[in-house]
């Protein structure tokens, strides 16, 4: 699915969502990356299902939601801008430093 461009994948997204909730970080990593190509109009009907991930378990699927979150229009970032905040004290630092530079791209 990540090879197809952003309109048909956005036919499948259904199917991407659901295996953000996987038990293998792989797949929750890989539907994470998907999510990521998606425009940024689309992204934002499922910006919830990406915040979520937020609180993962797993480092690199945090730091995946970050960055998928950081490809939103500014204006809908706005309205996550708390969950974002709250990585700042994420315990891995590469998870610190994908929401320190997200949260750089809003205006002050």
């Amino acid at each position: 699915l990540g090879k197809l461009e952003a309109g048909v994948l956005a036919e499948h997204v259904a199917a991407v969502l659901s295996r953000l909730k996987d038990t293998r970080v792989g797949v929750r990593m890989a539907a994470m990356q998907v999510l990521g190509k998606l425009e940024a109009g689309a992204l934002a009907e499922h910006v919830a299902s990406v915040v979520s991930r937020l609180e993962d378990s797993e480092e690199g699927v945090r730091r995946a939601a970050v960055e998928v979150l950081g490809k939103l229009e500014a204006g809908v970032l706005a309205e996550h801008v708390a969950a974002v905040l709250s990585r700042l004290k994420d315990t891995r630092v590469g998870v610190r430093m994908a929401a320190m530079q997200v949260l750089g791209k809003l205006e002050a």
